[in-house]
């Protein structure tokens, strides 16, 4: 899974063998064009997402910085949060909420759901 997680990695421009950051790497790579109409911006942050849940899950607490960063970006440009916050993953067909997204953004663990987090941080 490391080789699958590197790799989407690379195709997000973060630069896994160098502590090159990922700004200036988007930087290189070229401008962001305009959302098209099969665009999917729920596919996008779900590819983001596994890429956060990779260097989690491996360790890679740089690389995880960057990408939850990128990923926060994400989500506020694309669905507009936090300013509308209903969680349209719901209605769609991937397996995963914004409420799972969020528990993971700042956080070295990875939480599999947002119930897990409320089941081990009970308030």
């Amino acid at each position: 899974m490391l080789r699958q997680v590197m790799l989407l990695a690379d195709f997000f421009g973060v630069e896994t063998s160098s502590n090159v950051s990922l700004s200036e790497v988007m930087k290189r790579r070229g401008q962001s064009g305009e959302i098209e109409e099969k665009d999917c911006p729920y596919g996008f942050i779900a590819l983001e997402y596994a890429v956060l849940v990779g260097f989690q899950q491996y360790g890679h607490s740089q690389l995880r910085e960057e990408v939850a960063s990128a990923l926060t970006a994400s989500i506020e440009v694309l669905l507009h949060a936090p300013y509308y916050t209903y969680d349209f993953f719901a209605s769609t067909n991937w397996n995963v909420s914004l409420y799972d997204m969020a528990v993971n953004l700042d956080s070295e663990r990875n939480y599999k759901s947002f119930a897990e987090y409320e089941d081990m941080h009970v308030l």
